[in-house]
This record gives C-alpha cells, sequence and structure tokens, in this order.
C-alpha cells in the first residue's frame, strides 16, 4: 500500500485473464482507465501482447536521443571492448563466447567452426550480447545485438580487408 500514490501516476497497463473478483477494487485503487481482457489461454498470444505493450510503453516512456549520437555511442561501445555471446538456434541452442572485430558496420568472427557454423547454415538469425565485468546490479551494462549472419569466404576481398 506504501507504493499506490506512485503507482498512480505512472503509465500502467494490466492484461486480465478471466474473471476476478479483486478487478474492480484494484482499477479503483490504482485509477485505472483501461485495461485488456484476453480469452486466450494461449501463452504465445500472452506473450505477443506483452510484448507489444513492452514496445508501446517503450515509445512512450522512454527519451530517444538523436541517432547520430547513438550511433556514435553504440560505435564507441563496440570498437572498446572484443568479445562478445554469439547465439545460435539450428539443431539445438548454441551460445559461444567469441572474440570478434568492429568495422564498417559489421561484427566479424574468426573462429575454428563448431557446432555454431552447422547452426548459422540452418537459420542465420543470431543474437549478440557484449558487457562489462559484473561489478553490481547498479552497475551492469551491456548491449544485445539481433541480425544476420552470412559467411565471408577465405579468398574474397572482403576477408583480405
Amino acid at each position: 500500500m506504501e507504493n499506490v500514490s506512485t503507482l498512480r501516476e505512472k503509465p500502467k497497463a494490466f492484461i486480465i485473464d478471466g474473471e476476478n473478483e479483486l478487478i474492480s477494487p484494484l482499477k479503483q485503487l490504482l485509477k485505472i482507465d483501461k485495461e485488456i481482457f484476453i480469452e486466450a489461454k494461449n501463452i504465445e498470444t500472452i506473450c505477443k501482447i506483452a510484448r507489444e505493450l513492452k514496445e508501446l510503453r517503450d515509445k512512450l516512456v522512454i527519451k530517444r536521443m538523436p541517432i547520430e549520437k547513438l550511433k556514435f555511442l553504440i560505435e564507441e561501445y563496440l570498437n572498446s571492448n572484443t568479445t562478445c555471446t554469439l547465439t545460435t538456434c539450428g539443431i539445438g541452442v548454441r551460445a559461444t563466447p567469441i572474440e570478434y572485430t568492429y568495422k564498417d558496420g559489421y561484427l566479424y568472427f574468426l573462429t575454428e567452426g563448431g557446432e555454431k557454423f552447422s547452426n548459422i547454415y540452418l537459420n542465420n538469425r543470431v543474437s549478440i550480447a557484449i558487457y562489462d565485468k559484473y561489478q553490481g546490479m547498479n552497475k551492469l551494462f551491456g548491449m544485445q545485438i539481433e541480425g544476420e549472419a552470412s559467411f565471408v569466404e577465405f579468398s574474397s576481398s572482403e576477408y583480405k580487408k
């Protein structure tokens, strides 16, 4: 109850699944003007709605910095690190610590091969996590990137660059 006044002032959304006798008192207590009722018991539908709500919240709440400044900060962080976790999914899920080089908007990995490559052949969607050494919960910092991987041929001009 001590946080009710704070909650009343913040934007909020509730996903309510089914009937519940607490809904009406909760709406009055938190001053909820709008709620989303879903009939689906399907967890995929619920997760999709939750992601859409998060994206909407981010658009409404998060202050956007100018794109050029954001690009500069991203490139600065990518250039100040050399290792990441590359996650692939094909036959199975694989998260591999790996060294990278950042150049001209691309991350390059030089490796001996392995399961991650089998996965990329089957599914070129990848996720990359780059993060600072842990120094406490209030100092966590990192970056997540999703994208598509492709192979650079050994004898190509791109490889030689």
